[in-house]
Order: structure tokens, then sequence, then C-alpha cells
């Protein structure tokens, strides 16, 4: 009988882990052909060596048989024995995830449809999706969340509420020398006000129904181009600003948009390395539009650090 009291693993466990990862891929992914599977073998045996700590459950002979890693709210690994599936195991350790450890996200393979219904059966729910797996395969991969909030098109009696969320997100920039902070780099009011008016600003609201997010877009030169993406600190590493992206996404490829836009710091992990992460690449200088730079000469007016930053660009279908 399996015991659901979530346990930490230990370095004797290591090899265990491996194994119990190999025997569920090969139970539950069937996508992978065994050449896919032998090219994940080094790579997965290298990073489960990194995964600290590793919560685990054990069968009674007090062998690990399920293993889940969680980092910055993400559950990155969550594997069960397959002589262990369908006991409870998953469920005891995502509870545990949620519970304990804050977590609030997962990526799951799209092909892994038991996977996708069993993270939807817990109250997750996809938010976004990339073609393609961390490793640069063509195998798409679905962001789902746990988190609450609801998106919708921000209103004009909310104008002041959204420029207090871009002062407060703002100060994740503070001491990182990337803007000079003696210049005001807010967006305009008139400006968002109009975009408001034109439905082309999008709000993350909890509950209470408070915005603690947005997104501001406009259109230049045929693409929709992404302004702002803000996401006030305390309400931050929840997804929300997935959602909102893959939100202005949806929009502009309902309007038959050719791609989504925008600049931001090239290596700052919540700004590049989260766009690329959704299915956005850098542009070469070759490639910007005389709009983009326009833009990048107003990022001079504004003081950032402009040789830091880099326009980006999603196709869409």
């Amino acid at each position: 009988m399996l015991d659901h009291v979530v346990s930490t693993a230990n370095e004797t466990d290591r090899a265990r882990l491996f194994q119990v990862w190999e025997s569920s891929v090969r139970a539950t992914h069937y996508f992978l052909a065994e050449e896919e599977i032998q090219f994940l073998l080094p790579l997965v045996r290298a990073e489960l060596a990194r995964m600290s700590p590793v919560q685990c459950l054990r069968a009674a002979d007090g062998g690990v048989c399920a293993f889940m890693f969680v980092e910055e709210g993400n559950i990155e690994a969550l594997f069960v024995a397959p002589e262990q599936s369908r006991m409870g195991a998953g469920r005891a350790l995502v509870e545990f995830a949620v519970r304990s450890l804050g977590a609030s996200r997962v990526d799951v393979n799209e092909q892994n449809e038991r996977a996708v219904r069993f993270y939807e059966h817990l109250g997750f729910r996809t938010i976004s999706r990339s073609d393609l797996d961390p490793q640069g395969r063509p195998f798409p991969v679905l962001h789902m969340s746990l988190d609450s909030c609801a998106i919708r098109l921000a209103q004009s009696d909310e104008l002041d509420r959204l420029l207090k969320i871009e002062d407060e997100a703002g100060t994740v920039f503070a001491g990182l020398g990337l803007i000079d902070e003696a210049r005001d780099t807010s967006f305009p009011r008139d400006d968002l006000a109009r975009l408001i008016a034109l439905g082309q600003v999008w709000v993350a609201c909890p509950g209470e129904g408070i915005p603690v997010g947005m997104l501001v877009a406009s259109v230049w030169e045929g693409a929709v181009h992404v302004e702002e993406l803000d996401v006030v600190p305390r309400h931050g590493r929840r997804g929300l600003g997935a959602r909102l992206l893959a939100t202005v996404c949806a929009w502009a490829e309902a309007r038959r948009y050719p791609a989504v836009t925008l600049s931001t710091f090239r290596d700052l992990p919540w700004n590049g390395p989260f766009y690329r992460k959704h299915g956005f690449r850098d542009l070469q200088p070759a490639e910007w539009t005389p709009g983009m730079r326009a833009i990048r000469e107003r990022e001079v007016r504004h003081g950032l650090r402009v040789e830091l930053r880099v326009f980006m660009r999603r196709e869409l279908p």
C-alpha cells in the first residue's frame, strides 16, 4: 500500500528517481520514439542531479515510487512509477505542492493527454502553448496555471489604477542600472486612455476584481505591438504575465494580424527569456522596421539602456 506522506528524497534515492522517471515515461509518453527517449536519458540524469529538494512518496519497502520537483512556483517534474498509477500518488504530490510550496503552474506535453486531463481535473487550465519542447524538438508544450485571476478588458475608470500598476511593477528595476531613474518613463496617460477606449488594454483581476496586472497593445505597421506588460510584484510568478500575453496573441490572431512584436531587455529573466519561452524570437537590427527604430529613439530619450534591449517577434498562424 502506498504511503501518502510526502518526504524529501536523499542522495541514495537518485538512482531510483531515474528508474521512476524512465518507467513512467515509457508507460505514458507513447508519442516518444525509442531514439527520443535515448536522447533524453543523459539530459535527465544531469537534471535529476541538479534538482533539490525533490519531494517523494515511498512504497511499503521504503523505495521511492513517485517524485516531484517544484521551482519558483512551477511544478518542473512529477513522475509516478507505473505500478503505483491511479492510486492517488500524483494527486497527493500536487496538493502538497500547492498547499506547502506555493506551486500554481506546470508545463505539460500536449500529446500526453492523460497528464493534461489529470491537471485539468485538479483545477489547472491552459494559458498558453509552445510549439517546441525545451530541447527545441517538435513536441508541443501546454503552459497550465492554477491561478484564479480573470483576464478582461480594462475600463476607462481604471486609468489611475493601471498607472499605479506600472509604477509598482517598475520597482523591480530599481538599482539594476537599466533605466535612468531620474527620468519619467511612465506610459503617457492620454495614450493609455486612448488604447483603453480602443479595447487594446487587458487587465488581470483576482477575486475582488481590482486589477493587479495589465497588458497594453498598439498596432504598428500592420502588426500588434506590446507596449507594456506589468504585474505588481506581490502577484508575480503566478502565470499572470503568460495569460495576458496569450490573450493579446489570441486577439491579434483573431483579427488576422501576422505577428506580435515587443521591445524588452535581452537577458533579464522576466524579460527576454520569458518571451522566448512563449514563442518570441530576437530580431536582428537588419529586421527592424522604421516604426521599431522610432521606438528605439523614444527609449533613448526615456533613459533606457538600449544596448541591452532587443526587439522580439512572434509569428501568428
